[in-house]
């Protein structure tokens, strides 16, 4: 049986929130450095988050930040406490976290799901889907090892915290193309860069990172020339993006990798 006590609207991302977030998102899967590391932006005055209580605790919660884009919200960290999973709280979550996107005067909200399923009911439609890319670097392609420079990310002056699978992340550049690398279980993930795309390879294989991979959008050419270079690349289905709007004439751009939550 549903029971919601409350519903509240905060600014940033209040503690409840942050610790079902940590749960949900970190504990649960096994990951995660600190809340502050991973979402240093919590508590910007742009950010919102829709928080449902129940007798006084966080039952659920979800996290609005503007896009890059004028007018275009971001959503996530969309997360229910397991043990009111399945009791219709998750519909409240959506429906309250919709009105607000509207309230806030957005034009569009983005999320980026392996489960559109979840979303589709509650006004979002699939619009585009990753391209999830495998690159091995061939040992010829490396620059002087001597001309690379290698500092930790992010730094005080960026924005964007740690993927929810990083462990740490650093910023390798050359005087040709700089990249961002955040490293993980799961190996080393190109979150960001500058630079012709063979230029940016050399740049990782230079770092020792000879095995990488990238989320790109569907139409994004960034490794379509490296296999003529020597490397080796698999593709596979990465997430999902969907979209809610009021016009469906408007179109979001594309929020890179490293600026989506």
């Amino acid at each position: 049986m549903l029971a919601v006590s409350s519903l509240r609207i905060e600014q940033g991302v209040p503690p409840g929130a942050r610790d079902l977030i940590w749960q949900s998102f970190f504990v649960e899967a096994g990951r995660g450095t600190t809340f502050e590391r991973h979402l240093p932006w919590y508590r910007d005055a742009d950010v919102r988050s829709v928080v449902v209580l129940d007798d006084g605790v966080v039952a659920a919660t979800a996290v609005i930040r503007p896009a890059p884009q004028a007018e275009v919200a971001m959503i996530g960290y969309v997360c229910v406490d397991w043990s009111r999973r399945g009791q219709g709280v998750g519909r409240v979550l959506m429906d309250t976290l919709n009105d607000v996107v509207d309230e806030q005067g957005f034009r569009a909200a983005l999320l980026w799901t392996a489960k559109p399923e979840v979303y589709t009911g509650r006004g979002y439609v699939v619009i585009g889907r990753d391209r999830f890319v495998r690159v091995r670097s061939p040992a010829s392609q490396a620059d002087d090892p001597d001309g690379i420079h290698v500092t930790d990310w992010p730094d005080a002056g960026t924005a964007d915290g740690l993927p929810a699978f990083a462990t740490g992340a650093s910023r390798c550049s050359t005087d040709r193309a700089t990249a961002v690398c955040a490293q993980g279980p799961r190996g080393v993930t190109l979150l960001d860069w500058q630079g012709e795309a063979v230029d940016v390879a050399a740049v990782l294989s230079t770092a020792g990172y000879t095995d990488w991979s990238v989320n790109l959008a569907a139409d994004d050419p960034f490794v379509d020339t490296l296999s003529s270079h020597g490397y080796t690349t698999v593709e596979s289905l990465g997430a999902f993006t969907m979209v809610r709007r009021q016009d469906v004439t408007f179109i979001p751009h594309d929020v890179p990798q490293v600026a989506r939550i």
